[in-house]
C-alpha cells in the first residue's frame, strides 16, 4: 500500500471514530480539522500517486464528512437530530465501506517489483517485427503479414531519468481484467507500477557482446507478465526478448495504435474432443514456433545494424537460449530444433507436434506441473 493510501484510510478511520467517541456538542471543531486533514490527504494521494477506483469508498467519506463538517463550523448550528436507527445504519456502512476497502487493497495492491540482483543496470526497448514471409491467419476480417512485438531488457550503463512503466501500453488493462472475468477498470491500477529498466539506455561497454535470452508467454498471457525475470536475467549479463505471439495474448498494441486481442481458443472445441484440440493445438505451435524463428531472423538484422537499435554489434547470437511458460514453454521445446539456439527450457508446457527426440542433441529442461 502506498504512503498517502494509508494515511487517507487511516485518516477516514480516525474521522469515523471522532463521530462515533465524541458527543454531539463536542464534534463541530474536532470533525472540522480531521475532515480538512482528510481532504488533504486526498488532493495529495491524486497529486503524487494518483486515484484509483479501489479507494472510491474513502474517496466518498472524505468528500461527504468534509461538506457536513464545514456546513455545521460555519454555520455555528448542529444538524436536526437524526434518528437513532438512521445513524446506526450510517455507522455500520461506513464500517463496512472500509473493511471493503481494505480487502481491495489487499487484493489489488500497487506492487513493487523485485529488485535485479546483478551487477548490471537494466535498459529495455521494444521492436515491431514483420514476416514478410508469412500471411497472418488468426485475424480473418484483415489480410496482412504476421507482425509481432518485442521488448528487450539488456545490461545497461547507469541509467538516468525515471524508470520505464511495468505496463508498456496501458491500453490493454481493460481487456486484462476482461480475460480474467473482471469489470475492464478493476486492473488500471497497475499503470502505476514501475520497472526497473530505463528506455533506451545504452547498453553497458563491460562486455564485448551478451547472450540472447528469449521468453514465450503463455496462452492468453503478455510479455510484460515476465519483467521481472528479463530484468534479473538483463542484470547479469543477458539481452532477453520476451515475444507478444499477436491474437495468443491478451492485448498487444502496434505502433499505428492497432489493438489485437486474443483469438486462439476458438481453436478449442467446446466439447474438448481430443482430436480436434491436439490438430489445433500443433497449427498454433507451428505458428508461435515461427515466431521465435522470425524474432532470430530480426536479431541478426539488429546485430548488423539494419535494424537501429543500441544492440548493435553486442548481441551474442553464437549463445541463444529460449524458455517459457505453458503454451510458451512447448513453444521453447519446439524452437529449439532451430539449430540456432543452444539451450531451453519448457516451463508446464504440454509439448505439440512431436518431433524425433534422437534428433535434438542439446540441453532441454522440461518441467511438469507439480513437479
Amino acid at each position: 500500500m502506498r504512503l498517502f493510501e494509508l494515511l487517507l484510510i487511516l485518516s477516514n478511520i480516525g474521522l469515523f471514530a471522532l463521530t462515533v467517541l465524541l458527543k454531539t456538542g463536542r464534534h463541530r471543531i474536532p470533525l472540522f480539522i480531521g475532515s480538512g486533514i482528510s481532504t488533504l490527504l486526498l488532493v495529495v494521494h491524486w497529486t503524487v500517486e494518483g486515484y484509483r477506483i479501489q479507494l472510491i469508498f474513502p474517496y466518498c467519506i472524505t468528500i461527504i464528512c468534509l461538506a457536513i463538517s464545514s456546513y455545521r463550523y460555519f454555520k455555528k448550528t448542529g444538524l436536526s437530530k437524526i434518528p437513532r436507527f438512521i445513524l446506526g445504519s450510517t455507522y455500520t456502512a461506513t464500517v463496512v465501506m472500509l473493511v471493503v476497502t481494505a480487502g481491495l487493497m489487499y487484493a489489488f495492491p500497487v506492487f513493487k517489483l523485485p529488485e535485479p540482483t546483478g551487477e548490471f543496470k537494466v535498459g529495455t526497448q521494444t521492436f515491431h517485427f514483420v514476416d514478410p514471409n508469412r500471411e497472418e491467419i488468426f485475424d480473418e476480417a484483415r489480410e496482412g503479414k504476421r507482425e509481432l512485438m518485442v521488448q528487450v531488457w539488456y545490461p545497461a550503463q547507469a541509467g538516468t531519468g525515471k524508470y520505464a512503466p511495468f505496463i508498456p501500453d496501458t491500453q490493454i488493462l481493460r481487456y486484462m481484467a476482461e480475460s480474467y472475468g473482471l469489470p475492464g477498470f478493476t486492473l488500471q491500477h497497475l499503470k502505476y507500477v514501475s520497472s526497473h529498466s530505463y528506455s533506451g539506455a545504452e547498453i553497458s561497454s563491460a562486455q564485448t557482446s551478451y547472450p540472447l535470452i528469449i521468453v514465450n508467454p503463455g496462452y492468453g498471457s503478455s510479455r510484460f507478465l515476465h519483467t521481472s525475470q528479463a530484468e534479473n536475467l538483463a542484470s547479469h549479463g543477458y539481452i532477453v526478448a520476451a515475444i507478444d505471439h499477436t491474437y495468443n495474448t491478451f492485448a498487444t498494441v502496434f505502433p499505428d495504435g492497432r489493438i489485437t486481442i486474443s483469438t486462439t481458443n476458438n481453436l478449442f472445441s467446446p466439447d474438448h474432443d481430443y482430436r480436434t484440440e491436439s490438430a489445433n493445438r500443433d497449427k498454433l505451435g507451428e505458428v508461435l514456433t515461427d515466431d521465435v524463428a522470425l524474432a532470430l531472423d530480426q536479431f541478426k538484422l539488429i546485430q548488423s545494424g539494419q535494424i537501429p537499435s543500441h544492440l548493435k554489434g553486442r548481441i551474442d547470437l553464437g549463445h541463444v537460449g529460449v524458455f517459457g511458460h505453458s503454451i510458451g514453454g512447448a513453444t521453447a521445446y519446439d524452437a529449439s530444433y532451430d539449430p540456432r539456439i543452444t539451450v531451453g527450457i519448457d516451463l508446464d508446457g504440454a509439448l505439440y507436434r512431436l518431433r524425433d527426440r534422437e534428433g535434438l542433441r542439446k540441453p532441454i529442461f522440461v518441467h511438469e506441473l507439480g513437479k
